[in-house]
């Protein structure tokens, strides 16, 4: 209690002094009216300040002088000897508080280790005497990862590459097996298939050119010819008989035909005379729109 009294004393006096502080220098007296336009709010804050840690000061001191008179004792100052040496054991006994408060929770947390059958299992290993902590070591072992990986790497790129052949050549006889219906059908959506399978093939083209010169390195120990197709309508179409002459387009891309030179593009199928129309007629269509 003598502490808490010595610290509202000092409460107490700050709190006065920003107060004190707080009035100018050349302050006037000022009638309530005028004071009344002037912000004080700032001078009313301290105040209240100063009111409260008086209050505080004045009833801890009634406390106090209260026990001093039941208990029959004098009060301690500061730098009374006893008051010294009592402060030292409160002092004291907080800091065993804590301890035993900090060894009370490492307790806890060894009981939970051990239910969890975790105990001994956080204590700190020097890790730099292990051989894969030496930079050497490390850069070696992942050297060692990479080529092995590399090598399942090479092998999953032939298998991807012979699917890819695979499945353009699939793609262009189920193009074709389209485009025939379409015009045995005579439907109106033949153009934009034959747009879209012209620009289709080619990519494919491209593709298949790319493919030719995998298959000719020397370290390729893949199959270069074509699998078998998995899907149900490729594997339909392959065996739908070919339309007529009349109805059939250029021959499917090979790997045997890279691209010309000046853009042009081996296998692609070209529209008929009619669609040729169409497509002229699309295009006026479509500078029209855009000049509008």
């Amino acid at each position: 209690m003598l502490q808490d009294l010595n610290a509202a004393d000092i409460a107490c006096g700050n709190a006065n002094a920003l107060f004190f502080q707080s009035v100018p220098s050349d302050y006037q007296y000022a009638s309530p009216e005028e004071a009344a336009k002037v912000d004080n709010s700032q001078t009313l804050n301290l105040e209240t300040k100063r009111r409260h840690a008086k209050e505080r000061y004045d009833r801890l001191l009634l406390e106090v002088m209260e026990m001093e008179l039941r208990m029959g004792i004098q009060r301690w100052q500061p730098s009374h000897p006893r008051y010294q040496s009592t402060l030292k054991y409160i002092s004291q006994r907080k800091y065993h508080q804590a301890l035993n408060k900090v060894y009370r929770l490492v307790v806890l947390r060894l009981f939970e280790l051990h239910k969890l059958n975790l105990s001994q299992t956080e204590s700190r290993t020097d890790l730099t005497t292990r051989q894969w902590s030496a930079t050497a070591n490390r850069e070696f072992v992942k050297l060692r990862r990479r080529i092995s990986r590399a090598k399942e790497e090479i092998t999953r790129c032939e298998v991807e590459a012979r699917r890819l052949h695979t499945a353009i050549l699939d793609e262009d006889r189920h193009f074709k097996q389209v485009l025939a219906q379409l015009r045995l059908s005579q439907d109106i959506i033949l153009v934009a298939v034959q747009d879209f399978v012209s620009r289709r093939l080619q990519i494919n083209t491209r593709v298949l050119a790319d493919l030719k010169q995998l298959f000719s390195l020397e370290g390729f120990t893949g199959d270069p010819t074509p699998g078998q197709p998995v899907s149900p309508i490729f594997r339909e179409s392959s065996h739908i008989p070919q339309p007529s002459a009349e109805d059939s387009h250029s021959d499917p891309p090979a790997l045997d035909h890279p691209p010309d030179d000046d853009g042009d593009e081996i296998g692609v199928i070209g529209p008929d005379e009619g669609a040729q129309e169409d497509l002229g007629r699309l295009e006026e269509l479509f500078n029209v729109l855009e000049l509008s």
